[in-house]
């Protein structure tokens, strides 16, 4: 199960991403790894299963 700061992390991913706004979309996998406590390859992989399921993928 994915947990909730992964799951608000893939939608702020996802409105910056709708918006064009690549830059955020850095800015919040950023503050998604540093916040996280798994490894950064592990934060990185959760918020693009999170973004893929949201997204229904």
């Amino acid at each position: 199960m994915t947990s909730r700061f992964i799951n608000d992390k893939a939608a702020e991913v996802i409105a910056a991403a709708d918006a064009g706004d690549t830059r955020r979309v850095v800015q919040v996998m950023a503050e998604a790894i540093k916040e996280n406590t798994a490894s950064a390859e592990q934060t990185v992989a959760a918020v693009t299963r999170a973004v893929n399921q949201q997204k229904g993928r």
